[in-house]
């Protein structure tokens, strides 16, 4: 757990998982699989917000040199 106060998450208390095979960021349309793009194989940045019911609700997807805004995830994730 990295700090908010340092770029962190701080306690999270909602499930967060990673994409290590590249099968979800596929699957959502924010895998680079241009063989012609240097970032071939690079996901960009995406955020995906799915209920307890599988639906899903928010999708995000910023190109690299883009970050995310933790705030505005976080009231996403309260709002939903």
């Amino acid at each position: 757990m990295k700090d908010r106060k340092v770029g962190g998450l701080g306690e999270m208390d909602i499930p967060l998982l990673a994409d290590p095979t590249h099968a979800i960021s596929r699957s959502y349309g924010a895998l680079i699989e241009d063989p012609d793009d240097e970032a071939c194989g690079v996901t960009m940045r995406a955020t995906y917000i799915i209920d307890p019911n599988g639906v899903l609700r928010h999708m995000h997807c910023n190109d690299l040199p883009v970050g995310r805004n933790v705030p505005e995830v976080l009231r996403l994730v309260q709002a939903f």
